[in-house]
């Protein structure tokens, strides 16, 4: 009921912008995560039908950090922001990410803020190219997450639904 806006920037800041104009701080703060290269940045954001209860929301974006499958969480310590930043027509050692985050209320600062140790990978999608990354993230009616996953310029494969994800809808 209140009037407020997220605004995601392509570099991994989400602000939170109310009557009072940005706040503060950022919701939230990916930059430390976030690959921007070709078509690739923080994509978007949706918000749990619940959210005002949970406090969960998820997010889609290009990162360079992997995921550790034993922890089931982003490996830190394997992060490259030296990722290539031109065409390779191979792995760019970038995944396509949507991961679940947590965010609470900070009674000083009178503003939700989304942490960013909360994260929980959903799901990882090693980058193949620079472009088509896709980046539609909503709740339908039915209260399922809708996302929608680019080609990758990766034309020969986009509609093989059997071995990739790539090109269509999840």
């Amino acid at each position: 009921g209140e009037p407020r806006l997220f605004l995601v920037n392509r570099f991994g800041l989400i602000q939170l912008l109310g009557p009072g104009g940005l706040a503060p701080a950022p919701f939230l703060d990916l930059s430390d995560r976030v690959d921007f290269e070709g078509e690739g940045g923080l994509l978007s954001i949706a918000f749990a039908p619940d959210w005002a209860t949970s406090g969960a929301f998820y997010v889609y974006y290009t990162a360079y950090c992997p995921v550790d499958a034993e922890r089931d969480d982003v490996d830190f310590d394997a992060c490259n922001p030296d990722y290539p930043r031109t065409f390779t027509a191979g792995f760019f050692g970038t995944w396509l990410r949507l991961s679940r985050f947590q965010a609470s209320f900070d009674p000083g600062a009178q503003v939700w803020r989304g942490d960013p140790s909360s994260e929980e990978p959903m799901l990882s999608i090693r980058l193949h190219n620079f472009g088509h990354r896709g980046g539609g993230l909503t709740f339908g009616a039915d209260g399922r997450l809708y996302l929608t996953i680019g080609d990758q310029v990766r034309y020969d494969t986009a509609q093989d639904i059997v071995n990739t994800l790539e090109g269509g809808s999840f």
